[in-house]
């Protein structure tokens, strides 16, 4: 694993990433998610019974008309990472271990930061929302996962992708330097925060607002996410 990243300059820390964009870009990609994550909130707070839109219905039924053995088993394996309790816990655990192992430490406590912010504010948002899963809603459409949460919105598991593999993507990007092992890295961790939202209208977990709203909670957190990271390792490197 050491030599798949790059060495660094002697007068950096461990997992010091050079400036490729201005700081001040992420900051702004972040309140604008943040703000279109409120205002779609209220959207769906305000919509009243039955408590879904008609295009969230339509995306459903189209999305679970590919009806194939092959599909449902991508689809739920897709979610499993996202399934419970335990589980995210130990793909957290395995990621920061990773990063602690390339002496990485900041990298692995801004993702430990990353993915608490995320489990607090959607956790928070589905309790006033209140919105119900869609076979709560409407008899046409169907389940192949039963939820341990009865509130729909945001997606959980997108927040929780978006945040957790959307950082691992970006350190990939920007520290990996072994291409046999940086595409690779990219791939999946690209993969999963795509596919996940679809995922969650196929198995009927969640609305397809319910999935917009987290990816854009989940983007807004990570651009932040990584505009401190920046800043963190370009102090620390201006200050060895």
């Amino acid at each position: 694993m050491h030599s798949s990243v790059s060495p660094p300059p002697p007068s950096q820390a461990p997992d010091a990433v050079p400036p490729r964009t201005a700081g001040k870009s992420l900051w702004v990609v972040s309140g604008v998610c943040l703000a279109l994550f409120v205002a779609l909130a209220l959207w769906v707070w305000l919509d009243g019974a039955p408590r879904y839109f008609d295009w969230d219905l339509a995306v459903s039924v189209s999305v679970q008309a590919l009806d194939a053995p092959w599909l449902l088993d991508l689809m739920g394996g897709v979610s499993l990472l996202g399934d419970g309790a335990l589980v995210p816990v130990l793909t957290v655990a395995a990621a920061c271990a990773v990063l602690l192992a390339l002496r990485a430490w900041r990298a692995a406590v801004i993702l430990v930061l990353l993915v608490a912010a995320g489990q607090a504010v959607k956790t928070s948002v589905k309790i006033v929302v209140d919105r119900p899963r869609p076979t709560a809603t409407s008899k046409e459409v169907r389940s192949w996962r039963s939820a341990r949460e009865t509130q729909s919105f945001p997606s959980g598991h997108t927040t929780h992708y978006v945040v957790l593999f959307g950082f691992l993507f970006y350190l990939t990007w920007a520290q990996v330097r072994v291409a046999a092992l940086r595409w690779p890295l990219l791939i999946l961790f690209g993969g999963l925060v795509l596919l996940v939202g679809l995922s969650r209208v196929y198995l009927g977990a969640h609305w397809v607002s319910d999935v917009l709203g987290g990816y854009l909670l989940g983007g807004g957190l990570l651009a932040a996410g990584i505009a401190c990271y920046r800043e963190w390792t370009a102090r620390a490197a201006r200050g060895a």
